[in-house]
């Protein structure tokens, strides 16, 4: 179990790792260039496409079904709630994480570099415009997915995909940078991890119970 435990941790680290490693060197070669790629699509089912996808990344269609499931749920089959708990602090973890780095680093959205060539990070600025970093529909859409492959991991092929989709969708409809929903993406599958990790006694109570 103890080697179990060693190998996936250092699996984390190692993907981890490699995700700010590619955000940076996304940030240093590729971003201006794939965002100035995306703002040139014009293909409106491709944008209506990816619109539709980008809305499961909106923490408010995710939280607010899940608080309202709990609640439901929470009398009648404490495993079901647990779960629609668990989901619900991830993507509200992962949420509030993003908020905060978003406030401090206040890097410029892809919309500045379009209208004045400004591509940078300003530092603790608030408003829509300084908010690219890191993206929070990623954060939302790896903390969920990742969250629910733990705990239906024979659909975990599928959630992924969904996530992934959910990702790119940032960077095609020009609201992010890839180095955005790369840290995006890392925080909402730490957390994700994180908060199961702490949950694993009680899930294992749970499932012996019910």
């Amino acid at each position: 179990m103890k080697t179990t435990l060693i190998i996936e941790r250092e699996l984390v680290i190692s993907l981890s790792l490699f995700l700010c490693f590619s955000a940076f060197l996304s940030y240093l070669y590729l971003d201006k260039s794939l965002a100035l790629y995306c703002h040139q699509i014009h293909s409106l089912w491709v944008k209506k496409l990816f619109f539709l996808l980008t809305q499961i990344g909106d923490s408010k269609y995710t939280l607010i079904p899940l608080a309202i499931f709990y609640l439901i749920y929470r009398k009648f089959n404490t495993l079901i709630a647990r779960k629609l708990l668990y989901l619900f602090s991830v993507v509200a973890f992962s949420g509030i994480l993003v908020d905060i780095i978003k406030v401090i680093v206040a890097r410029m959205r892809p919309k500045m570099l379009f209208l004045y060539d400004q591509y940078e990070f300003v530092w603790f600025k608030t408003g829509s415009s300084f908010n690219s970093f890191p993206s929070g529909h990623s954060a939302t859409a790896f903390s969920f997915f990742v969250a629910l492959s733990l705990l239906y991991p024979k659909y975990r092929y599928l959630f992924f995909a969904l996530a992934a989709l959910v990702v790119s969708s940032r960077v095609v409809l020009s609201a992010h940078y890839l180095s955005d929903v790369l840290i995006g993406s890392l925080i909402g599958g730490l957390s994700a991890l994180w908060i199961h990790r702490k949950m694993n006694p009680l899930w294992r109570y749970l499932k012996t119970k019910y």
